[in-house]
């Protein structure tokens, strides 16, 4: 898949919990119901070179549920805490996620 920024990019909607896949570029949600969750892909999956380590994660703004940034075992996201992912998405509000190419988000 092309990188984030190109005519190519990929987009996908959402409506419940989902796993990002490497190829996804920006990840819409639209949500109406508490506990959904964006889980990130490995960041060793995702290469720095290929440009797959950018995702946009967004949450529309009719939404009426928060929804929460996630990260696979193995991997960190910045932010998190000891008792579990502190990244949440109100309606109307973007994440910009970039990861190392190894294990950091």
């Amino acid at each position: 898949m092309p990188p984030l920024g190109t005519q190519y990019s990929r987009q996908v909607n959402k409506t419940a919990n989902y796993t990002i896949t490497v190829s996804d570029d920006v990840i819409l949600f639209t949500t109406s119901g508490a506990g959904v969750i964006a889980t990130l892909p490995l960041a060793k999956d995702c290469s720095i070179v290929s440009g797959q380590n950018q995702k946009i994660i967004a949450q529309h703004s009719s939404s009426t549920d928060p929804i929460t940034i996630a990260v696979q075992a193995g991997n960190t996201l910045i932010g998190e805490t000891e008792t579990g992912p502190a990244q949440t998405l109100a309606a109307g509000e973007t994440a910009f996620c970039w990861g190392n190419g190894i294990t950091t988000w």
